[in-house]
């Protein structure tokens, strides 16, 4: 290290002025320490007396080199601390060990300030500035507390010479943070609401919880004097969120709560919806079973009072939403088809006169469901699968294949409720494949007609009716040359089914009315007596 330091002079060439030099010109105390015991080293090797060391040995002898001595002034006295004193007559007056150390953060602020303030000097305007730069809220609530403590001390031994000259009084509330009470006109407003919903009283405590968390977080706390349904929370949230401030650690809950509360007051409820959520929660029903709000929302917007919803309607609502939606929409409709076993809300009149629901099952909604199906063709489709090799999920698609149409064409309209016989046979078949404007293969479409005959056999067998009637296939009736009268045919063979249903041979031209035979017979088999 020597070596190096002094560019490759060779030992016997050293000097005390070199050794000095190097000392004083090596700013790291650690590589210093190391050179000072490397000199030491050298001035052992001189002291041994060695001939042939002090032929390689410095020719003059070197000093040790001690350590630079530092002057330590010695410490002032200290001025008497006016804090302590004042902690000290605060603590016999007897105060609580917090309102102590609240003074005792007052003392800290003083002590922090550019130029120290004692007790006497301090002011509302000193005060007021320190509350503003702080930024934890724990230490702003306590330095609060202990001006407020300062203040009451003062009234009751005004003989402390320690305290302030004037009184300091309450400072401004400016915080951003912390546990301001809402105005007692907007809490009201909110008990109002929670009574209209029916909340439980974990969830008006929540609610209330995260109302007030955002009045104390916004700047612009003018905005709460107007009413509840007139604050705009979810601006209020977003200009929060903008802000430099630090938001609380459950802000994700409060968003969450400020929001779902703003679409609710935002909503606006027509009298008879208003009336029986009511009802319903007079009732004693839970806010979670149930499901006036949900439908209403829906129902609302579609300018539907609640007598006027009906199964259609509900059907094709479901069908618009996302398979997960899809669940929660079936499960408010059965709960809405459940609130007709309790008298008070039956005997009310605002429920529609049939049940709305069940919705499909999860699987079972078919491609061409545009339509709900009538009660007896889903009763049908319960004891067709396996039917001819075709599971329910094909006969299904049909089903609601051969339904659509049907409608489309005319046939049937809103609310309608036929027998699955007088769908499912064969005019009324033949009149839906010939009739609808089908945008289908010749493939797909002859899998419908194979299906739907599966459907018709079915259809015959549970309502016990002749199969002789349905003995007309679709080959036969294509080549119809006049469809004018294809719709008055299909009525009367409805009731001609109707009056013959309990007879086991097939129905004689003969037993006819006469209005009858000229319509049936441009459509008999050739060579055939009898339908």
């Amino acid at each position: 290290m020597l070596r190096s330091r002094l560019n490759g002079v060779s030992p016997k060439e050293v000097t005390q002025e070199m050794i000095n030099q190097l000392l004083a010109a090596e700013p790291s105390s650690r590589i210093r320490a190391n050179l000072v015991t490397v000199v030491q080293t050298l001035l052992e090797l001189q002291n041994a007396g060695d001939e042939d060391l002090s032929r390689l040995l410095p020719r003059t002898l070197l000093e040790p080199p001690w350590p630079q001595q530092t002057t330590v002034l010695a410490k002032a006295e200290e001025p008497a601390d006016e804090w302590a004193d004042l902690l000290a007559a605060v603590k016999n007056a007897g105060l609580s060990k917090n309102d102590v150390h609240a003074i005792g953060s007052v003392r800290s602020q003083a002590q922090r300030s550019q130029a120290s303030v004692s007790p006497r000097d301090l002011t509302k305007d000193w005060a007021c500035d320190r509350l503003a730069v702080i930024k934890s809220s724990s230490t702003r609530m306590r330095f609060r507390r202990g001006i407020i403590c300062l203040n009451e001390i003062r009234k009751i031994n005004k003989q402390l010479g320690n305290l302030p000259k004037q009184p300091i009084g309450p400072l401004p509330d400016g915080r951003r943070r912390g546990n301001i009470a809402l105005p007692q006109a907007r809490i009201k407003e909110l008990n109002a609401h929670f009574e209209f919903r029916g909340l439980s009283p974990n969830a008006r405590r929540s609610i209330s919880t995260a109302v007030t968390s955002i009045f104390c977080q916004t700047r612009k706390k003018d905005i709460f004097e107007k009413t509840l349904s007139q604050i705009p929370f979810d601006c209020v949230i977003l200009d929060i969120e903008r802000s430099d401030q630090e938001l609380p650690k459950n802000w994700a809950r409060t968003r969450a709560a400020g929001l779902q509360l703003h679409s609710e007051l935002t909503f606006v409820w027509t009298a008879l919806w208003k009336k029986l959520q009511l009802i319903v929660v007079n009732a004693g029903v839970s806010v979670k079973e149930n499901p006036i709000p949900a439908i209403a929302t829906a129902a609302i917007s579609a300018d539907l009072s609640p007598y006027d919803i009906d199964r259609e309607w509900a059907w094709q609502q479901e069908a618009s939403l996302r398979p997960d939606l899809q669940i929660t929409w079936s499960t408010n409709v059965d709960r809405f088809d459940a609130l007709r076993k309790l008298p008070e809300i039956m005997t009310s009149g605002l429920l529609p006169s049939k049940p709305v629901g069940p919705m499909p099952r999860r699987g079972f909604r078919a491609r061409h469901g545009k339509y709900p199906l009538p009660r007896s063709l889903e009763e049908l489709l319960e004891t067709v699968d396996g039917t001819e090799g075709l599971s329910r999920k094909q006969l299904n698609e049909t089903a609601h294949f051969i339904w659509k149409s049907a409608r489309e064409i005319g046939l049937y309209s809103r609310g309608d409720e036929p027998a699955a016989v007088e769908v499912f046979n064969a005019v009324t078949l033949a009149e839906i494949f010939n009739r609808t404007p089908h945008r289908l293969g010749k493939k797909e479409l002859a899998e419908h007609e194979r299906r739907a005959a599966a459907l018709e056999v079915n259809a015959g067998n549970n309502q016990n009716i002749n199969p002789v009637l349905d003995q007309v296939c679709f080959q036969e009736l294509e080549g119809w040359a006049d469809r004018r009268h294809s719709q008055e045919c299909l009525n009367r063979r409805i009731e001609c089914r109707t009056l013959h249903a309990q007879k086991e041979a097939p129905i004689p031209i003969g037993d006819l009315p006469r209005s009858q035979e000229s319509i049936f017979e441009t459509y008999r088999p050739q060579g055939s007596k009898c339908w």
